[in-house]
């Protein structure tokens, strides 16, 4: 019930620009969670000043969104298109996407257990046979979901580690040529949204949470609009030989 509840709201939630964004709403918007504007704070983009614009949408896009070609629209905060859902995994949908994969992978994990453990530890009686099919189903299944559990627990394990840098799948790989760039100029490149772990699952759960609390589904959506992050007061880069900030 927990993998069907988590993935069918992240194939029908959507995390699409408002139409009706623009810079000059973006430039005076505060909520409620008191979140900073990425816009005022970063270097991301060398259009950042003045905002960023999207060819193909022919209109303004906030920080960390980015064009999807087969959804044919701006995604906020996109990590990429999953074609299993059919939708892109963005701001309001990821905390579904990672508790499918929880849930998935715990699945697959007990199933298999129940399959293979003795019946005294709770497991099935020994050469159970599946109605139709025998008892090699029962190891077909097995081997099956620990194929799967492995699979999705791989990408679970990944996608943990990019909530606890605050990045996604997209500015992972943005932010490895950035550095690359910046070892090049003697500089050390940081993340501005990477400001602490717990910050960093809040960001995705809830604010100030429970950390059981992540693990109920919720259709309570994430904090924040899409739009404004928090975001590091430090400077993004730094000479090694700290004879200046940049």
């Amino acid at each position: 019930i927990l993998v069907l509840i988590s993935y069918f709201r992240a194939i029908f939630t959507k995390s699409k620009v408002p139409s009706s964004f623009s810079h000059q709403q973006t430039s005076n918007h505060s909520d409620e969670d008191s979140l900073l504007n990425s816009d005022n704070s970063s270097e991301n983009n060398d259009n950042s000043k003045k905002g960023r614009f999207c060819g193909k949408c022919n209109r303004d896009k906030p920080d960390r969104s980015h064009h999807c070609s087969r959804c044919e629209t701006c995604i906020l905060k996109m990590d990429h298109h999953c074609p299993w859902m059919a939708n892109c995994v963005g701001h309001f949908n990821y905390k579904y996407f990672v508790l499918f994969l929880l849930y998935m992978t715990v699945s697959c994990f007990y199933v298999a257990a129940m399959g293979s453990l003795p019946q005294k530890y709770g497991g099935l009686p020994p050469k159970v046979k599946a109605p139709y099919f025998g008892s090699t189903a029962v190891e077909f299944s097995v081997l099956l979901c620990i194929s799967v559990g492995l699979a999705v627990g791989a990408m679970l394990v990944w996608h943990l580690f990019l909530i606890a840098t605050q990045q996604t799948t997209i500015e992972f790989y943005q932010n490895q040529m950035m550095k690359r760039h910046a070892r090049k100029h003697n500089r050390e490149w940081v993340n501005i949204y990477d400001i602490n772990i717990r910050k960093n699952f809040d960001a995705v759960f809830g604010n100030d949470s429970l950390w059981w609390r992540w693990l109920i589904p919720s259709t309570k959506p994430p904090p924040g609009d899409g739009r404004s992050f928090w975001v590091r007061e430090d400077v993004k880069l730094i000479r090694k030989d700290n004879t200046g900030t940049f």
